[in-house]
């Protein structure tokens, strides 16, 4: 890529009655008669510990007085209820991987390592494909748009010039393509593209593994190869990219964004007119499976 170019407290209610608070004489009535009582029946005065709490004894208090007093019962009645140790808290964020403090040109090769041994990713954008390199004689020849989803050495999505659009899928060592007219029309007479689109229906065409192309060449290989670091590497800013930490490394014209957490993973290549995103590593894609047989045309010698 580099060498290659140039993201209340309050009351409840209202106080009981006429507002004036038991006398103790009153309260300790009260206390003795409940003694008493539970005294007879051991059950009882256990469960009238855990449930009972006389009502004069909460009149015209503020709740926060009450949660007071049931937070110090709460310890002291241990045969209520047992208490919860609080689970600890655990930092879901990723860690630094400390690409930040490497030279760039170590950045450049972590980001390269990473993409390799990511099981699965997306990768979107344009880009200028003609020639060994990308970003070569940027604004002339064919910009690419592409959405692909890679799995291994499967992979699922398609790539587009305006309405020229090509939908692709790799699978288990498989090829099936299916074309737009403007894309068969750039192969062949617009007429026998015609016919051969309307006797497609609508259907995969099967290709053989080493069938070339046109519009083909979103492969991991591909991929790697814009990652290649330049003679002269610079870091630059960092900045955060979809949520994620991210430095930034640059070679004449083109910037690669590095995650600075998690793995070293790349998340964005830009230049000029061009510009590759990176995401979903090792996420499942429900796309990268063959298509039914019925919806499958194999061609003579494929």
């Amino acid at each position: 890529m580099l060498a290659a170019l140039d993201r209340l407290p309050g009351r409840i209610g209202q106080r009981r009655g006429n507002g004036v608070r038991p006398s103790a004489r009153a309260v300790a009535a009260t206390a003795s008669d409940g003694a008493e009582k539970s005294a007879a029946n051991p059950e009882t005065r256990r469960n009238d510990r855990c449930r009972t709490i006389p009502a004069e004894l909460y009149g015209g208090w503020t709740i926060v007085k009450i949660f007071a007093v049931l937070a110090v019962g709460a310890v002291l009645l241990g045969g209520c209820a047992h208490a919860v140790k609080p689970a600890p808290v655990v930092s879901s964020a990723p860690a630094d991987n400390g690409v930040a403090a490497l030279p760039a040109e170590q950045i450049v090769q972590r980001a390269q390592a990473a993409l390799k041994a990511a099981p699965s990713f997306r990768v979107r954008g344009s880009l200028y494909p003609d020639g060994s390199r990308f970003g070569r004689d940027a604004g002339k020849g064919r910009l690419w748009q592409l959405d692909m989803r890679l799995s291994g050495t499967d992979r699922a999505g398609w790539t587009a010039q305006g309405q020229s659009r090509q939908d692709e899928l790799v699978v288990g060592g498989k090829r099936y393509l299916r074309s737009s007219l403007e894309i068969l029309a750039q192969q062949m007479r617009r007429a026998d593209a015609e016919k051969l689109l309307a006797g497609l229906g609508g259907h995969w065409v099967t290709l053989r593994p080493d069938e070339d192309v046109y519009g083909d060449f979103v492969t991991r290989t591909f991929l790697d190869g814009l990652l290649t670091g330049g003679t002269t590497l610079t870091k630059g800013t960092t900045q955060v990219l979809n949520g994620v930490p991210a430095i930034a490394v640059q070679s004449g014209g083109t910037t690669l964004y590095v995650a600075t957490t998690g793995a070293a993973y790349p998340l964005k290549l830009s230049w000029k007119f061009q510009a590759l995103s990176f995401s979903e590593f090792g996420a499942t894609f429900p796309e990268i499976q063959a298509p039914p047989p019925a919806d499958v045309i194999v061609l003579p010698d494929n």
